[in-house]
């Protein structure tokens, strides 16, 4: 495995919805997701369990019919398979692994 550095706060625009991927290899990704203050990420599943480190911010975190607020340093699983959304009530950063 190769040795990777990247600086999270570089890679997004703070004035736009951002969401990919900074690390990839077969067994797991790495992605950062930023949203403004007001944006959402629409319903969705993902098709593997995921983990989520918030960086920066507060958003609601939707799945199952159940409300998560997170804020920063939170560190939030969930499983796959499952319809999920996301709301930022300030900009919100956060990094993916799954």
């Amino acid at each position: 495995m190769a040795t990777h550095l990247k600086n999270i706060l570089t890679i997004t625009d703070k004035n736009q919805v951002c969401k990919k991927p900074v690390f990839k290899e077969a067994r797991f990704q790495v992605m950062v997701l930023h949203l403004p203050q007001g944006e959402e990420l629409k319903p969705h599943i993902s098709t593997t369990d995921a983990t989520m480190m918030v960086m920066a911010g507060e958003a609601l975190f939707n799945i199952d019919d159940k409300e998560f607020h997170l804020s920063t340093n939170d560190l939030f699983s969930f499983e796959a398979n499952k319809k999920h959304a996301v709301q930022a009530l300030t900009d919100f950063t956060a990094i993916i692994v799954k």
